[in-house]
């Protein structure tokens, strides 16, 4: 019997473990401390609110660089208006049998393949603006000698200064200064905003030299003009400087040769939007643009013909320079 009980007791015991093995397994799983609490750590937390900073620091740009873009849309679609304009009003008058002669005839013509030139004119440079903008066009920065870039600029430009009677003077400068930036951009930012300033012109000086800059890292090209600062603005509200324009540009009845003539002889592109061209061109360069009245020319009052002539107005381009190792 003694064995009996061995066995039984043995029996017990082992059921007795089992049974509270599996009660204590549904205790712990039931109870809310059987699983280890997540712990968040302060360095999470920081994470947390940094990506969310980032995520509005990211939202505020784009929405900058949309309306950006679409004010950049608006500049563009109105420069184009006004030769699209005149090139219709022409072609109108000639339709409409409006001219006295085919002399007059021929120069609405050849007025109108002006306008269509302009037009394609700025067609190509809003699209290498835009594609710098982009990326797909990307700058070919190098290092650029001075001295003979301006003086290219001076044969792209000083035959439409003459025939403005307009004096163009381009200060030669040292042999050794360099900057790092696109020669055919630079160049082609330059003539921009001299040709611009020339269109606005009857009579003065230019002046195209080296100015000391701020920063020993960077090379400042001043364009010095007789031009009044108000001119380099934004043009968009041009065209209610004059109202008999708008009927041309709409289409409102037939035009008129006077206002179709001023039409034509809008400057083209405006002051405001050849100085954005130029300051995207400048920006694909690590550049920057600056227009600014005179030190010496702020409150300051002339008389007669030379202070109408004088000096206003000053374009700073800034771009890095390239220091030479024996410097």
């Amino acid at each position: 019997m003694s064995g009996i009980n061995l066995v039984w007791l043995m029996v017990g015991v082992g059921l007795g473990w089992a049974i509270a093995q599996r009660f204590s397994g549904k205790a712990q799983s039931s109870s809310p401390l059987g699983k280890e609490p997540a712990i968040v750590h302060p360095n999470q937390a920081l994470d947390k609110g940094d990506s969310v900073r980032q995520l509005e620091l990211a939202y505020y740009n784009l929405a900058e660089i949309t309306h950006y873009k679409s004010g950049f849309l608006a500049r563009s679609s109105h420069e184009l208006r006004s030769p699209l304009s005149g090139l219709i009003g022409m072609h109108q008058l000639v339709l409409e049998h409006l001219c006295d002669s085919s002399e007059e005839e021929r120069d609405c013509i050849k007025q109108a393949n002006a306008s269509a030139l302009k037009m394609v004119e700025v067609l190509d440079n809003i699209i290498d603006a835009a594609k710098l903008e982009h990326g797909t066009l990307q700058a070919q920065i190098q290092p650029v000698q001075l001295a003979p870039l301006l003086q290219k600029v001076y044969r792209l430009t000083h035959l439409q200064a003459q025939n403005r009677t307009i004096r163009l003077h381009v200060a030669a400068p040292d042999s050794e200064v360099y900057v790092l930036a696109d020669p055919q951009r630079l160049q082609q930012a330059l003539v921009r905003l001299i040709d611009t300033t020339i269109s606005e012109l009857k009579d003065g000086e230019i002046h195209l030299s080296i100015q000391p800059s701020s920063n020993e890292q960077t090379v400042c090209l001043a364009i010095d003009q007789p031009v009044a600062l108000e001119t380099w603005s934004d043009p968009i509200g041009w065209m209610q400087q004059n109202p008999a324009w708008k009927e041309v540009i709409y289409g409102i009845g037939l035009p008129e040769k006077r206002v179709t003539a001023e039409l034509a002889h809008v400057p083209f592109p405006s002051p405001g939007f050849s100085l954005l061209l130029a300051q995207i061109l400048l920006q694909s360069m690590q550049g920057t643009l600056k227009v600014m009245p005179l030190p010496d020319q702020e409150g300051a009052q002339g008389v007669g013909k030379a202070a109408a002539i004088a000096p206003q107005t000053r374009l700073e381009c800034i771009l890095p320079r390239l220091i030479l190792e024996d410097e």
